[in-house]
């Protein structure tokens, strides 16, 4: 499953290669980004596996250059990631300031330079049989790196064993996975990153703060809930109180009914 998702013109294919390879440099492994270049097979639908890729990550990060802030794909892939509560990061590549006015709809992103000087790093990439050197400002990727650590989107967010637990196992039986199990946690991604979707969309909306999760017995429900607001406390900034017992329902929420012996949750 990819965490960051590279948006960038099809103009900008080298140097967006040269990121890339710079983030695997630096730690997240092949399979946590994701370019579109490279990871599209050719018996798929490109649409279809930029559709998948954008909905499984954690961040969009954005190789602006004027190509791209014209690019009508580049455009909807950021759109949706604002739709869905995803991390956005605007790098600028080339021909562009951070004060340019075609920036004014990401003036509350992070934005990152990596074309203003010094342009102190160097990026060796080959591309279709051509070897070639790509320059950034090394403070900028210093940037990058630091605002995505802060996200809790690092390359090994999650040690296993977990801290204080040496003889920890990866699979605890019949009892119920907790934080400090989400190393392990697996089988569940997509579940995961739309829970920690509805979370980024809380802390932006500011209300309502509660989400409920619901699941049937054995469906892995209190699993889900304990591994989703440990990332959420990691990557989006929040302080998460996970209730389990039904019995407290009515004082969670207020709007909730008992009918027949069922607990209904009034509609509004």
């Amino acid at each position: 499953m990819a965490r960051l998702f590279i948006s960038h013109s099809s103009k900008d294919t080298v140097p967006a290669i040269a990121f890339k390879q710079w983030l695997g440099n630096n730690g997240w492994p092949e399979e946590d980004v994701f370019l579109d270049v490279e990871d599209i097979g050719g018996g798929e639908r490109w649409k279809d596996a930029l559709r998948k890729a954008h909905m499984r990550c954690e961040a969009v990060i954005l190789l602006a250059s004027p190509d791209a802030l014209s690019s009508p794909e580049c455009l909807t892939e950021v759109r949706k990631a604002e739709d869905f509560g995803k991390e956005i990061i605007v790098v600028l590549l080339r021909d562009l300031t951070v004060d340019d006015g075609r920036l004014q709809s990401f003036k509350e992103r992070q934005i990152v330079d990596l074309s203003a000087p010094p342009l102190a790093h160097a990026e060796q990439v080959e591309f279709r049989g051509t070897k070639q050197q790509v320059l950034f400002n090394g403070e900028a990727l210093a940037k990058v790196r630091d605002y995505l650590f802060k996200r809790g989107i690092t390359p090994e967010s999650y040690p296993w064993p977990p801290e204080g637990k040496a003889d920890a196992y990866p699979f605890p039986g019949l009892s119920a996975f907790t934080e400090d199990d989400a190393a392990v946690f697996f089988g569940r991604d997509a579940d995961i990153l739309n829970a920690l979707d509805e979370f980024q969309l809380l802390r932006r909306k500011g209300s309502p703060r509660f989400l409920a999760l619901q699941a049937a017995s054995g469906a892995v429900g209190s699993s889900q809930s304990r591994v989703s607001s440990a990332l959420a406390r990691s990557s989006v900034d929040m302080l998460c109180r996970v209730a389990h017992a039904a019995d407290r329902a009515a004082d969670l929420c207020p709007h909730r009914k008992r009918v027949g012996g069922e607990q209904r949750v009034a509609r509004r």
